[in-house]
């Protein structure tokens, strides 16, 4: 049968993970002659798709680190008035900044994933599986610090998150120099969440 022929070809490109990808657009020698193809089919290098594409590929690398903050925060909506009456350290921010700081560097991380899941390095696969721990840690925080009060564990997770993401933008640089910078902030807002942690530990235990 031709068309398991045509899933094998399928799955040998994506295992493979060639330069070029196949997009329907014009006639090229097609993989199987015998197969009817209902539009035909031209290699293009990724950074030539257009752009219907490539938002469908970054839209959701965007949307996946906001759900996950989103619904950290939903989980801790309850938990949010108990962390005003607490003591805090020197230069706390207010709190209006988390929420914008968040969402903006939830958007970075996202760009961050998307420049490297579109590269071509055979290390993307790993970098991308770092990426995904540190969105689960990152979850994980705010459940332990802000609805369950317990910022000493909080603050451990926070320290193998900072690790972690220090561990990916090295990674991240040997792939795309660009998604590494993105990823900038979030390692230097770890840093500034660390501080309000142990502050905060330390000052109301």
């Amino acid at each position: 049968m031709q068309v398991h022929k045509l899933f094998a070809f399928l799955a040998s490109f994506i295992i493979r993970k060639p330069k070029y990808i196949f997009v329907l657009f014009h006639l090229h020698n097609p993989p199987f002659p015998g197969v009817h193809y209902p539009y035909p089919i031209l290699p293009l290098k990724a950074g030539d798709l257009p752009l219907k594409h490539k938002l469908s590929s970054l839209l959701p690398a965007l949307f996946l680190p906001l759900a996950v903050g989103g619904l950290a925060g939903y989980f801790t909506r309850s938990a949010m008035s108990g962390y005003k009456l607490l003591k805090k350290p020197p230069f706390a921010p207010p709190g209006w900044v988390f929420p914008v700081v968040w969402t903006i560097l939830y958007l970075l991380m996202g760009y961050a994933s998307w420049r490297i899941w579109k590269s071509s390095s055979p290390a993307r696969w790993e970098a991308l599986g770092e990426y995904v721990l540190t969105l689960a840690l990152n979850f994980l925080w705010p459940l332990l610090f802000f609805l369950g009060g317990w910022w000493l564990a909080a603050l451990l997770v926070l320290i193998v998150l900072f690790l972690l993401v220090a561990d990916l933008i090295r990674r991240s640089a040997a792939i795309d120099w660009k998604a590494a910078l993105a990823l900038v902030p979030y390692l230097l807002w770890l840093g500034v969440a660390g501080y309000l942690n142990l502050g905060i530990y330390l000052l109301n235990r």
